[in-house]
């Protein structure tokens, strides 16, 4: 199975988990239905933001060095379909960085 596929039907998980956990917000009591809520979704989303950083590197569009990321880096940078905006560590521009799954170039 390749990356990309992968990518997506980890995303469709996570859609449904969180889904999943909004069922939550109608039979529990009034604070903890929330609470429940947005643990999951947040656990959720950190558990995605920390597979993409171990299974995606990015390549500079400048000077073409790949390189990874940190997790928290990945959560807190803006990012488009393929690109996320990062500081490339060879030549420290920011740019619109490429990502591609590990073990392909």
């Amino acid at each position: 199975m390749d990356a990309n596929t992968k990518k997506t039907i980890y995303i469709c998980l996570a859609v449904v988990v969180i889904l999943f956990s909004s069922v939550f917000l109608g039979i529990l009591p009034e604070p903890y239905d929330l609470v429940v809520f947005i643990s999951v979704t947040l656990a959720t989303v950190l558990l995605l933001v920390r597979w993409t950083s171990k299974a995606f590197a990015f390549r500079c569009p400048k000077c073409g060095h790949e390189f990874e990321i940190l997790a928290t880096v990945n959560f807190i940078s803006p990012h488009l379909e393929n690109k996320k905006y990062l500081r490339c560590p060879h030549c420290k521009r920011f740019v619109w960085a490429i990502g591609f799954p590990k073990g392909r170039s």
